[in-house]
């Protein structure tokens, strides 16, 4: 698929690419640029728009984009920079530009397999008989004069290898700006992924090359502290590398300046494009974003919860969400699904009691009935639900009311909901029932 702002752009990114580009195009010093989001907050997808964006663009440059999670095989990102630039690269430029990278690439093949070499002399030395083992040492010894001696004039040459490196990509950028966007960087090996970013700093510092690097921050700090250890401030040496962070907002504004959560318009999106959810958005679209807010869901879990809607109704049968079916059973079918998504050990419930009854709570993140429960025409339906749950297990709601001065009131009230939501359609109702079925319907095991 050929990713493009103009395609779609529903959570108005178009603009942060506007600005990059605007900042590139004024030749103030930026790169790299990270650009910060969470997992399944739409980053690739980000990535490779830009990528469009800059190639069909008139700022004259040569766009590169590099998946570092498929990369990562590589013990030197160096090398996948560099073949990154070359093919891009008119022939002459292709061959010059990796005529000066072979040098810097051979002291990196070299350093490796000299490891390597000493890792098996190590280990296979007390394996050999004992009239070679004096022998061998001696050898090592004069092995290990020459290679110091070796090492030191390979270090003296590589600074002026990657010297003639960074001259001829700054050659080669003087009139086209290089612009390379690496993606996936959270997922890569923490030792390839805190290399990269030295590699960037230390041989790709050069004018007119740009790095834009997508990655979840936070996990980039992972493993900052997995290579150095816990003790290094993460962030610290991340600022040593990084010359500006942009993150991914959670929300846009619509064509009337309202603010809307991307994370509900991916699933309007979502359930427009099928019919099994569109029927069932169509109905209870406010209770269904009541849920979705209960926490930041990133796009990735809306997905989540949309193919489990989906299957859910589906396999369902008669125990499908149905337009015009109750509200309390709908709702109750709505928070198995989420429970089923985003729960904590739902595969251990197999009969309906207070630890169970804790677990669908702690999914919803329930602590407590509002202070303002009975004034506040906007409280979320789901919590006359608990309500019902807490009833039919007689689990006691007092401890779960806010306003110590109001708990009778609050009782009263919780108690009318109820009764407004379950016995005005059908006195036998069940939530626990329900909620049962739900999961079991949800893990395959009715049919």
């Amino acid at each position: 698929m050929n990713y493009t702002f103009e395609e779609r752009d529903e959570y108005q990114r178009k603009k942060i690419a506007i600005n990059i580009k605007r900042l590139i195009s004024y030749g103030i010093d930026i790169s790299p640029i990270v650009i910060d989001g969470e997992w399944g907050t739409g980053k690739t997808e980000f990535c490779l728009k830009l990528q469009n964006f800059f190639s069909t663009d008139d700022i004259g440059c040569k766009v590169i984009y590099i998946d570092a999670f498929k990369e990562d095989h590589s013990d030197d990102p160096l090398l996948t920079m560099t073949a990154a630039i070359a093919a891009v690269l008119p022939p002459k430029e292709k061959t010059a530009l990796i005529s000066k990278a072979i040098p810097a690439l051979k002291f990196g093949l070299k350093t490796t397999l000299k490891a390597g070499s000493n890792w098996l002399l190590r280990n296979n030395v007390d394996q050999l008989a004992e009239e070679f083992k004096d022998s061998l040492i001696n050898t090592n010894n004069a092995i290990i004069d020459n290679t110091i001696e070796s090492l030191i004039q390979e270090h003296i040459d590589l600074d002026g290898n990657l010297n003639a490196l960074r001259e001829k990509l700054k050659e080669i950028s003087t009139n086209n700006k290089i612009i390379i966007i690496i993606d996936e960087l959270d997922r890569c090996r923490p030792s390839y992924s805190v290399n990269l970013l030295e590699k960037i700093k230390h041989i790709f510092n050069v004018e007119n090359v740009y790095f834009l690097l997508t990655t979840n921050k936070s996990q980039l700090q992972a493993s900052v502290n997995h290579i150095y250890g816990s003790s290094i401030n993460s962030k610290q040496y991340l600022d040593k590398f990084i010359k500006y962070t942009i993150s991914l907002p959670l929300t846009h504004n619509d064509d009337y300046n309202y603010l809307i959560y991307n994370s509900i318009k991916h699933w309007d999106l979502l359930s427009n494009n099928s019919e099994k959810l569109k029927e069932v958005n169509n109905e209870y679209g406010s209770h269904i974003k009541d849920i979705l807010m209960i926490k930041a869901l990133s796009l990735r879990e809306i997905e989540t919860f949309a193919r489990h809607l989906e299957i859910y109704q589906i396999l369902a049968d008669e125990c499908a969400i149905k337009p015009r079916s109750p509200l309390c059973q709908a709702l109750t079918r709505l928070i198995s699904v989420y429970f089923s998504c985003f729960g904590e050990d739902t595969s251990n419930i197999d009969s309906f009691n207070k630890e169970a009854l804790k677990k669908i709570m702690k999914s919803l993140r329930f602590e407590s009935f509002p202070v303002d429960l009975t004034q506040n025409s906007k409280t979320p339906y789901y919590y006359y639900v608990i309500y019902g749950l807490m009833k039919e297990i007689n689990f006691n709601p007092t401890s779960y009311i806010a306003n110590d001065q109001a708990i009778q009131e609050t009782i009263k009230f919780l108690d009318e909901r109820y009764a407004r939501m379950t016995f005005l359609n059908f006195s036998d109702y069940s939530y626990s029932k329900t909620l049962m079925k739900s999961l079991r319907i949800l893990s395959f095991q009715s049919i």
